[in-house]
């Protein structure tokens, strides 16, 4: 038999496959600090003294959404006036502060609490049960 005379065979290249899977888990917990209202309870003030040098003194009474008495809250208040000025006071263990300002020759001064600050609690001014400002007048 007469050799047989294959046509030419091209085989095709190797190929290699290869899979790379990668993954990441990123998680992160967030802990939610329970936030209770805190407002003025009562703010008074009066005055003492004569009129071209006298004192203003106001009382606060802090508590919180429940009723109760706030422990050692600082109340942040800023008053007008010649004596102009603004400070943080720490009410006492019954969420209660007495601030003085003496000194004073203007007719009146007026005192405003800004905010009221203790951790765990937020401020919140719409429960309040007095006006967030007070004026105080001098003697007659």
């Amino acid at each position: 038999l007469p050799p047989v005379t294959l046509p030419p065979t091209t085989i095709p290249p190797s190929t290699t496959s290869s899979t790379t899977t990668s993954s990441t888990t990123t998680s992160s917990t967030t802990t939610t600090v329970p936030v209770q209202g805190v407002y003025l309870h009562k703010f008074t003030g009066d005055e003492k003294g004569d009129s071209d040098d006298w004192q203003a003194r106001v009382k606060i009474e802090v508590r919180d959404d429940s009723g109760d008495r706030v422990r050692n809250p600082l109340v942040v208040v800023a008053w007008d006036g010649a004596s102009a000025g603004s400070e943080s006071f720490e009410a006492n263990k019954d969420g209660k502060v007495e601030i003085r300002i003496d000194g004073l020759s203007d007719e009146s001064v007026t005192f405003t609490v800004i905010d009221i600050v203790k951790d765990g609690y937020r401020y919140q001014p719409g429960l309040n049960n007095a006006s967030a400002s007070l004026v105080v007048k001098a003697p007659d």
